[in-house]
């Protein structure tokens, strides 16, 4: 199996931008490294896959609804109405629709939400895309800048 860890872990760019992740860590490459590595030796409490969104709030896969204050962010859909778009274009959104005027309110929507601390993936599914096309926009827009 393969793995882009050791290149994280050496700050090595040669075959992986390992840019995009350390610098959210750190602008000290060697404090990002360090705080990657103990990232990763955490023992992960939960796992994402455990929970399934609807709507609004998050289930455990059988069922049973997660406390409000496991998930201490703010509300992804208030980020998404905060970037100004009106009730239609926000359905568009929420429907994955990939209408280049909705591009704006994506852009200020995950820059919002990565500020909020919300994960790649928690991003995507709130408005139907994968947690690589985030990272795209991320990439091409600089938008942790």
């Amino acid at each position: 199996m393969w793995s882009s860890d050791r290149f994280y872990r050496t700050n090595s760019g040669e075959w992986v931008d390992v840019g995009l992740i350390l610098d959210m860590l750190s602008t000290n490459r060697q404090n990002a490294v360090n705080k990657y590595m103990d990232f990763m030796a955490e023992e992960e409490k939960e796992k994402y896959e455990d929970y399934k969104v609807i709507g609004q709030t998050a289930e455990t896969m059988d069922g049973n609804q997660a406390r409000r204050n496991d998930f201490a962010w703010k509300e992804l859909d208030e980020i998404l109405l905060g970037t100004g778009v009106d009730q239609k274009n926000f359905e568009l959104i929420k429907k994955g629709s990939r209408k280049r005027e909705l591009t704006r309110y994506k852009l200020l929507y995950i820059k919002e939400a990565l500020q909020a601390n919300y994960t790649l993936k928690a991003i995507g599914i709130n408005v139907r895309v994968s947690d690589t096309a985030v990272q795209e926009m991320v990439k091409r827009y600089n938008l942790l800048t």
